[in-house]
C-alpha cells in the first residue's frame, strides 16, 4: 500500500457522530477507532499504541464500500459489524437469545434494536475516529 512514511493515525480525530461520518472519504482507505480521551477505560483491553489521553480501540480498512459506509456500519451500527458487536459486548449487552439459531452463519449476531440504539449512544459518547483516503484500493 502507498502511504505516507508515517501516517498519523490519531491526527485530528472526528468524534463518532452522523455528521462527522458523512464527511469521511468515500474512498477506499485505513481507520482508526480511539477511546475519547477522558472516557472510562475498557478494562478487557490492553492500551497500547495510543496516543497521550487516548486508548487506540481498533484498526481497520476498507476496500469496497468506501471508508463512509464501513465506518457507518462499525459506529452508528448500521449492518452491526465486527468493531460494533466487540464494543455491544464489552460493555455488557448481548444478542437475543436464540436468535443465532436461524442464522446461516452463528458468528455475525445483531442486537436488539433498542440495544443498538444504546450502543450507538454509548459509542458517541465515547468513541473519535481517524481515516485515511486512498485513490488507489491497493491494500
Amino acid at each position: 500500500m502507498n502511504l505516507p512514511p508515517r501516517w498519523p493515525l490519531d491526527a485530528e480525530p472526528s468524534p463518532a457522530s452522523r455528521a462527522a461520518l458523512g464527511k469521511a472519504p468515500d474512498t477506499p482507505g485505513l481507520y482508526a477507532v480511539w477511546l475519547k480521551a477522558g472516557a472510562e477505560p475498557l478494562p478487557v483491553l490492553r492500551p497500547r499504541n495510543s496516543a497521550p489521553g487516548r486508548q487506540l480501540l481498533y484498526i481497520g480498512q476498507s476496500q469496497k464500500p468506501g471508508l463512509r459506509k464501513r465506518l457507518r456500519n462499525e459506529l452508528l451500527g448500521v449492518g452491526h459489524g465486527t468493531l460494533f458487536r466487540s464494543l455491544g459486548d464489552k460493555i455488557d449487552f448481548y444478542p437475543p437469545r436464540g436468535s443465532l439459531a436461524s442464522n446461516t452463519t452463528t458468528y455475525n449476531f445483531s442486537f436488539s434494536p433498542s440495544d443498538a440504539e444504546r450502543i450507538v449512544e454509548w459509542i458517541a459518547a465515547n468513541v473519535e475516529f481517524s481515516c485515511l483516503g486512498l485513490e488507489t484500493p491497493t491494500i
